[in-house]
């Protein structure tokens, strides 16, 4: 199960990563509120943008996605010690693979909301247009539906091995 291993390690890589972005985004963000940087000599129209309390509203609800997104990781990353250790149909493995799956599916919908009314909000800008980001946040979708299709197809599986095993 070398590869069951390797995605184990690139999970856990991922999520630390994501962890530490997250948390030098909110470090920034504290030293331009506190005044310890200047934001004038960063960026020049930022300071009228942190005036804006609904700016705080959709970091705050990117901040949730984000943990959201990291919790999916999470699971899968579980799902995936499960494989390495050659129980496919341990249910609880499986309620991870669901769980995972639903987060996913999650974060790419809000976060293409999110996308969507902070353009409309900031920029006064709406389309409907498919780009780069578009693609992105349907691909997010797609994996998340995708997992949660595996995890019920290995659900249905130990369903059927219980059913053989009582079978005489």
């Amino acid at each position: 199960m070398k590869s069951a291993k390797t995605l184990h390690s690139i999970l856990s890589i991922i999520i630390y990563l994501i962890l530490l972005v997250i948390a030098v985004g909110i470090i920034m963000l504290v030293l331009f509120l506190t005044g310890i940087l200047d934001t004038s000599t960063i960026f020049n129209d930022i300071t009228e943008y942190l005036k804006d309390p609904s700016l705080y509203v959709f970091m705050g609800l990117i901040l949730i996605v984000y943990g959201i997104f990291v919790y999916g990781l999470c699971q899968l990353r579980a799902a995936a010690k499960g494989f390495i250790s050659h129980q496919f149909y341990d249910i609880n493995h499986l309620k991870n693979l669901s769980i995972a799956g639903k987060c996913f599916v999650l974060t790419g919908t809000f976060a293409w909301l999110f996308d969507g009314l902070s353009s409309i909000y900031f920029q006064s800008k709406f389309s409907l247009s498919m780009n780069d980001k578009t693609f992105m946040y349907l691909f997010i979708i797609a994996i998340g539906l995708f997992i949660m299709i595996i995890g019920q197809a290995l659900n249905d599986a130990r369903q059927l091995k219980e059913e053989n095993e009582l079978t005489i």
